[in-house]
């Protein structure tokens, strides 16, 4: 423990040499993460070091500021009201702030899927209909479009092209069924889509394939191709915003694999994406400190 005030450059400089002193003895390349206050002393003290010294990479901590971007962009939208249904509202305040981070993440991909799940029904003209005789919320399924119709099945109505009994998932309170008409689509077309999709989605999480073979499936590829065309048909004003808010959660997400992959590309690309975000939300010191970091 270094009894110095944290914002004191000494404690700065200390603890960075402790960190790669302990890097250097275990053969690890040494990674600091800073708030943007000691970000900045981090940097200044790191800039004054000589080329081959071992200390070169501080990270700069945005989850918090994100969280509180989105929290303020998306202020009056109805996502506190939504948010409210689960939390209480003193803590649907600290999520929104990003203060309580593991709750705002949370929340945020909760409401994120419940979106998703919307838009795959519009874009394929089903409707989820939960069981009467199951209490459970309303399915929520993945962030990506392929992963959110993982927990969802098309099944018509017409007796004829009804999925086999093996295709629904064992655990599933919901199910979907077709609309009696859709305009310009037949029923065989998303049937297939959805119930290959979900068979995928089965094969990847017992091992039986591996997630390129996913990525590069011809099945994922029309869904995310008929998600595309569908959020591109959305022009009202609430449609674009919400839109909006997805792409943030999206960033979000690729900021969390980012830290807990270790991917340094992956990482710098994901705060790059927040740029604009915290700009117009008004933090401007993670701005520019943001800004400089992706420059370095």
């Amino acid at each position: 423990m270094i009894d110095l005030n944290p914002s004191n450059p000494s404690c700065v400089f200390s603890t960075l040499q402790f960190v790669c002193a302990h890097a250097k003895r275990y053969d690890v390349t040494p990674v600091v993460t800073f708030d943007q206050p000691l970000w900045w002393k981090a940097l200044s003290i790191i800039r004054s070091q000589p080329p081959n010294s071992d200390l070169h990479r501080v990270v700069l901590h945005t989850e918090m500021s994100f969280l509180g971007s989105i929290g303020h962009l998306m202020d009056g939208s109805g996502l506190q009201e939504l948010l409210g249904v689960v939390y209480a509202g003193n803590a649907v305040s600290h999520m929104l702030s990003g203060k309580a981070i593991s709750r705002a993440v949370r929340g945020h991909l909760l409401v994120d899927a419940a979106l998703n799940t919307l838009l795959l029904e519009e874009a394929y003209g089903v409707q989820a209909v939960t069981n009467e005789n199951d209490q459970s919320p309303r399915g929520i399924g993945h962030h990506h479009a392929e992963e959110c119709v993982g927990n969802r099945h098309a099944v018509p109505t017409n007796d004829e092209n009804q999925l086999p009994a093996e295709a629904v998932p064992r655990d599933a309170g919901n199910v979907i069924h077709s609309p009696a008409e859709v305009e310009g689509m037949t029923e065989s077309i998303p049937v297939t889509d959805i119930a290959s999709a979900q068979q995928q989605y089965e094969d990847l999480m017992a091992g039986a394939t591996s997630e390129d073979n996913i990525q590069s499936s011809n099945v994922i590829k029309r869904i995310q191709e008929r998600l595309s065309t569908k959020t591109r048909s959305l022009n009202s004003r609430t449609a674009q915003l919400w839109l909006q808010y997805m792409n943030m959660i999206d960033i979000l997400r690729l900021f969390l694999k980012s830290e807990r992959t270790g991917n340094w590309k992956l990482h710098l690309q994901a705060v790059q994406d927040m740029l604009p975000y915290l700009a117009a939300s008004g933090h401007n010191l993670y701005t520019k400190s943001a800004y400089i970091y992706t420059s370095r």
